[in-house]
C-alpha cells in the first residue's frame, strides 16, 4: 500500500483536523452517487477503499502512538512519585477526556483531588450521578478547598451540563475559559473565580 499521508494528500505532521477533512473531501470525490453512470464507477469505488485504508491507518498510528506517549508520562510519574493531576487537568479542560480517564486510572493516589477529577471527568461524559457523587468524596476529604466546593455546589443546583462539557475545547465557550491563569478556574463557565489574577 502507499503511504496513507500521500494518499490522502496530507503532509505527515498534518493535524488530526486536516487528516479528517482530507478523508471527508475524498469521500465526497469519489462517492459511488457520482459516479452511478460511470465506466468510471470501479476506479471510483477503488479510489474511495484507498482513502479509507489510510484513514483508518493513519487513525491507528495515532492512537497507538498517544498511548505509548501515556505509558511513558505514567512510568516517569511512577519513577519520580510526581502526581498526574497536572496531566489530568490538561486533559480534561482540552476535552480529551480518554487521556484523562486512563491517567485517572493509572493514579495511586485517590484523594481528595482524584475524586475532584474523577468528578469532572463523570460529569464531562454527562453522568451526573458518578460526578456528584466524587464531588461529594472531594469535599469530604477536603472541606475547605473552594474549587471542590463550587462543583458540589454546582451539581446541588441542578448540574446541567454548560457548552463547554458538550464537548467545546476550552476558549470556545467563553470569555473567561481562556482567561490566561491557566488554572482551570472557570469551571465550566462560571467565569473565573481564582485568586491567581
Amino acid at each position: 500500500m502507499r503511504d496513507p499521508y500521500e494518499v490522502l494528500g496530507v503532509p505527515p505532521d498534518a493535524s488530526d483536523d486536516d487528516v479528517k477533512a482530507a478523508h471527508r473531501e475524498l469521500t465526497k470525490k469519489y462517492h459511488s452517487s457520482n459516479y452511478a453512470t460511470s465506466p468510471l464507477s470501479d476506479l471510483a469505488q477503488n479510489k474511495l477503499k484507498e482513502a479509507d485504508v489510510a484513514y483508518n491507518e493513519i487513525i491507528e498510528r495515532r492512537a497507538d502512538s498517544h498511548l505509548e506517549e501515556l505509558f511513558d508520562i505514567r512510568y516517569d510519574i511512577a519513577d519520580t512519585g510526581r502526581s498526574a493531576y497536572p496531566q489530568i487537568r490538561t486533559a480534561l479542560y482540552s476535552g480529551e477526556l480518554d487521556t484523562a480517564e486512563k491517567l485517572l486510572a493509572a493514579e495511586q493516589n485517590r484523594g481528595a483531588e482524584w475524586h475532584f477529577l474523577m468528578g469532572r471527568f463523570n460529569y464531562k461524559k454527562g453522568w451526573l450521578d458518578q460526578a456528584r457523587q466524587h464531588f461529594e468524596k472531594a469535599v469530604e476529604l477536603e472541606p475547605n478547598n473552594r474549587e471542590y466546593q463550587r462543583a458540589l455546589l454546582h451539581m446541588e443546583e441542578g448540574g446541567t451540563l454548560s457548552e463547554h462539557d458538550k464537548g467545546k475545547r476550552r476558549g470556545e465557550c467563553c470569555e473567561y475559559c481562556d482567561c490566561g491563569c491557566d488554572c482551570g478556574c472557570c469551571d465550566c463557565c462560571d467565569g473565573c473565580g481564582c485568586d491567581c489574577g
